[in-house]
């Protein structure tokens, strides 16, 4: 029965962290924490302070992993990706830059 307990509190801990996200950098906005949820990379304080900062892991088709976040937080600008989608469905890379308002648009090169 101890094993079952422990085992069952081990699980609420893990789907808590999923629901709260995990941090993975500093919101570049709010000084907050950017946190790892399913579908994007978003602030922690959308809810205390209004922070509306997201980075969506699918861009243009496209799946954005964590390296790329890291360059987009620290650097604010990727390197040349490949694979994006146009909606007229045409093949296309680009850069990805975050701009002062902490959005992720497209730098053409």
């Amino acid at each position: 029965m101890a094993e079952i307990q422990a085992f069952t509190q081990q699980i609420v801990q893990e789907v808590a962290q999923l629901a709260s996200g995990v941090p993975v950098g500093v919101c570049p906005l709010c000084s907050g924490q950017v946190r790892d949820y399913p579908k994007s990379w978003s602030c922690a304080e959308w809810k205390t302070k209004g922070c509306g900062f997201v980075i969506w892991k699918q861009v243009a088709g496209k799946e954005i992993d964590k390296n790329v976040l890291m360059l987009l937080l620290e650097k604010k600008e990727s390197e040349l990706i490949e694979g994006f989608k146009s909606k007229a469905g045409k093949d296309f890379k680009a850069k990805l830059v975050l701009n002062t308002e902490g959005k992720v648009v497209f730098k053409f090169v």
